[in-house]
């Protein structure tokens, strides 16, 4: 009997290591399209400074490409000439979320950066919702810096 439960034991083993292998993935639904709200305050080479919302911020549209980028847009449908990458990670934090973090720079020394999270319908893939911070630095306004915070949803 003892080397029967060996055996038993090594056959649950190697379905349990199967069913593990095999568990599905989440992977991301790429080439997805957010436009961007924002909730911001602008700051002007000449001390002023402006609180900025959807309502009176430049409309932004990001498209989250791959795990290593995101291409940001001044335009709905990413005409040539309105878009920027940004560059970093996009990786699982959770089972339906993952964080995310990307900049680029520009050579002019302009910059922008963000940080947040996307979460995403653990079935299909697809993204829901994606939210963070951000600070940038003359990439829309020559001489303005501004920080804030973001959210879409889909």
């Amino acid at each position: 009997m003892p080397g029967a439960q060996n055996g038993l034991r090594r056959v649950v083993f190697v379905i349990v290591v199967v069913q593990v292998l095999c568990w599905p993935i989440p992977g991301f639904a790429f080439n997805e399209v957010f436009q961007i709200g924002v909730k911001e305050a602008e700051y002007r080479g000449d001390f002023d400074f402006d609180k900025l919302t959807r309502k009176n911020a430049i409309p932004l549209w990001v498209r989250v490409d791959s795990n290593t980028q995101l291409t940001v847009s001044l335009t709905s449908n990413f005409q040539s000439g309105t878009t920027f990458p940004l560059l970093g990670f996009f990786y699982f934090t959770k089972a339906k979320s993952a964080a995310l973090i990307a900049s680029v720079s520009f050579s002019d020394g302009s910059y922008m950066a963000v940080q947040g999270t996307a979460n995403f319908d653990k079935r299909t893939g697809r993204i829901r919702q994606i939210r963070g911070i951000f600070v940038q630095s003359g990439v829309f306004t020559a001489g303005c810096f501004s920080s804030g915070r973001f959210k879409a949803k889909q």
